[in-house]
């Protein structure tokens, strides 16, 4: 579910919608209502609460005779939770990774691609200012530019010497 919802394993075509700005040709579009429960709470439901659009006459017909518990909403309300509807999804740098990590089983490879690894410099000072304590650190940082500065000072003292 995470990899859905960050767009990593998305069709392609996804990347670059030709139905967005519904273009789709379709009578009806059905989805889910995003963010339901901040805009009609009291239809929100733990197991998911449909958006439909009827798009065409044709489409309102056909969901006339459909039985089932209905609230009319704005465009609007829906296009808060489901911006796809007019752009598309940003393809994820994460989507490289996931397609690279084909030995991976499934979730491995979401894992691997949400939260890659730390280069081996980065885990070090993790590590060390884990161990030592962020006070720690930052009196070694002060030592470390109270030497550097020492250093470009007689380097500086040297040269006019000269």
């Amino acid at each position: 579910m995470q990899g859905f919802l960050k767009n990593i394993y998305l069709r392609p075509s996804c990347y670059q919608c030709q139905a967005k700005h519904l273009r789709s040709g379709a009578d009806i579009t059905i989805g889910d209502y995003w963010c339901v429960n901040h805009i009609h709470p009291e239809i929100f439901d733990e197991k998911g609460t449909s958006a439909v659009l009827i798009n065409t006459e044709r489409g309102r017909e056909f969901f006339s005779n459909v039985q089932a518990t209905t609230l009319t909403t704005t465009f609007e309300n829906i296009l808060k939770g489901n911006s796809c509807l007019i752009s598309s999804v940003t393809e994820p740098i994460a989507r490289k990774r996931f397609f690279q990590k084909k030995w991976y089983t499934f979730e491995e490879a979401v894992s691997y691609s949400i939260n890659p690894p730390l280069p081996l410099s980065t885990k070090i000072k993790f590590t060390i200012k884990r161990l030592l304590g962020q006070k720690r650190i930052d009196k070694i940082k002060i030592i470390k530019n109270q030497l550097y500065n020492n250093s470009c000072a007689s380097h500086t003292l040297t040269q006019q010497n000269a």
